[in-house]
């Protein structure tokens, strides 16, 4: 999506009233920076998209330590664990070749 800073890979959420909003990916992968730019906004973890449910969100790279510069972070999964999230919408795709091939 396109959004002031740039391109973001985003991942667009609907709830059932068809309201919705964006998540921008936050960890980016060396294809990635060819195009966009890393999301500006934390990691979510929301109330209102389905009732009962705390529900976070994350794109590919975002599963990763951040740059893998930490093997034991994992700042995703250790949000969701903190934010008491019940269930992760999490959208991923592997691409066929790196910008250095």
């Amino acid at each position: 999506r396109e959004t002031p800073r740039g391109w973001t890979n985003a991942q667009l959420v609907a709830r059932p009233d068809g309201t919705g909003f964006d998540y921008d990916k936050r960890h980016l992968y060396d294809t990635d920076k060819t195009w966009c730019v890393e999301g500006a906004n934390p990691f979510q973890a929301r109330d209102d998209v389905i009732d009962g449910l705390r529900v976070g969100f994350g794109v590919c790279m975002d599963i990763n330590p951040y740059e893998f510069r930490d093997a034991n972070a994992y700042e995703l999964a250790a949000f969701h664990r903190d934010a008491g999230t019940d269930v992760v919408v999490f959208s991923s795709a592997w691409c066929c070749g790196h910008p250095d091939e």
